[in-house]
């Protein structure tokens, strides 16, 4: 099963950071993902949840792709980050059980809503 011709994304409120935790740190941001490797942990939380003297990336915008999508469907994810890429639009990507998120700059967001737009995707807003 292939990917929908046209998506729906939701643009979350606020702003998100990407930071990176030391692997053993016990006290985590309230968080939107967390990832733990076995040399770090990489949360994505909201801007304004940093602790203080962590290492970050701030000024993330959210796209939530409406799902939720089946395990055996692909190119959903792709169908996403071509018109991206096309645009030269930097991402972080992350899957949930149900669906995908797409991360961009807030300084990327104008050229990134024109580049899905025209793709055919829908955007909303949260």
């Amino acid at each position: 099963m292939s990917a929908p011709k046209s998506l729906t994304l939701r643009l979350l409120p606020g702003e998100f950071s990407i930071c990176q935790l030391p692997a053993d740190r016990t006290e985590i941001p309230r968080y939107l993902c967390l990832i733990r490797e076995d040399d770090e942990t990489t949360s994505i939380c909201p801007s304004e949840d940093v602790p203080p003297d962590t290492k970050c990336e701030p000024g993330w915008r959210v796209l939530k792709i409406a799902g939720p999508f089946e395990f055996s469907e692909t190119g959903i994810l792709s169908a996403v980050l071509e018109p991206l890429a096309r645009y030269a639009v930097p991402i972080l990507a992350f899957s949930t059980f149900n669906t995908d998120l797409v991360f961009v700059k807030q300084k990327d967001l104008a050229r990134a809503t024109e580049a899905l737009r025209s793709a055919g995707h829908i955007l909303t807003r949260a």
